[in-house]
């Protein structure tokens, strides 16, 4: 595990964002529906 996230496109299997800044692995996720 790191300290990096990853968007991965599913389709293309692609990773299409790239997130950096946390001190500690993120665990878990979550996504809104309205941003």
């Amino acid at each position: 595990m790191d300290t990096y996230g990853r968007i991965w496109d599913l389709r293309t299997g692609r990773c299409i964002m790239f997130l950096e800044g946390h001190l500690k692995p993120a665990l878990s996720i979550d996504f809104s529906p309205n941003g």
